[in-house]
């Protein structure tokens, strides 16, 4: 048996379970590879959702036609394990509402969605496993949207800085980020260098304590004050 693509060890689809088990339920489900050369669509908006798709090497631009003809990239898959198009797959809606584009040379794992989502014949338990994992996944996306969301209702830069920091410190007067400036400036719908500016204001201003990637909350009732503008 050939070996397991190292990307499917990095996968969440796939945690908790074996690499003999993860190689006989890419066989079980009847997923398989496809390759893809640079602007190549691996999807097209409006076509429908068949398949959750695994990187395993490369990078995809997911993106969006307007109805001027312009187009416009939202997101990007860059990491090997990283999956998309999964969301759809549960909706019931019948036609992708973006495209996806190989930026460079990109192999993928195509799994069916009828496999996730339903039982096959062998009830493996390993299967069980990657549904739940699965179910995991989406509802942590749902929630990161949620968020954003939240976010970005804040009328000025402030406040939608203000609200992303009070979810990160979750509670606290500390956070570690998770994300780093440019991951941040594209959360609040900004260019980077305006966060870093805003930043260094709302420290001057006494509301946090900026310390690499660590933002101290100096002042926890003007911020939340600030974060309901």
């Amino acid at each position: 048996m050939t070996d397991l693509d190292p990307a499917l060890r990095k996968c969440i689809l796939f945690e908790g379970i074996s690499d003999e088990d993860i190689k006989e339920l890419i066989t079980c489900s009847g997923a398989g590879q496809a390759a893809y050369q640079p602007g190549q669509l691996l999807f097209d908006q409006g076509e429908e959702p068949l398949f959750l798709h695994v990187l395993l090497e490369g990078a995809v631009n997911v993106g969006k036609y307007y109805a001027d003809g312009r187009q416009g990239y939202m997101t990007r898959f860059d990491q090997p394990g990283d999956i998309f198009g999964e969301i759809l797959l549960f909706t019931g809606q019948k036609e992708y509402d973006f495209f996806a584009r190989a930026d460079g040379n990109v192999r993928v794992l195509k799994i069916p969605k009828l496999f996730l989502t339903h039982q096959c014949g062998k009830a493996c338990l390993f299967h069980r496993r990657l549904t739940d994992n699965l179910m995991q996944t989406v509802a942590e996306k749902a929630l990161f949207l949620q968020r954003r969301v939240q976010v970005l209702s804040g009328a000025s830069l402030r406040t939608r800085l203000a609200k992303a920091i009070l979810l990160e410190t979750k509670g606290g007067r500390i956070s570690p980020l998770s994300m780093n400036r440019e991951e941040m400036a594209g959360y609040v719908n900004a260019a980077r260098p305006s966060v870093s500016r805003e930043l260094s204001n709302m420290q001057a201003d006494g509301l946090i304590r900026l310390d690499g990637r660590k933002i101290y909350i100096t002042d926890l009732p003007h911020l939340e004050e600030i974060s309901e503008l």
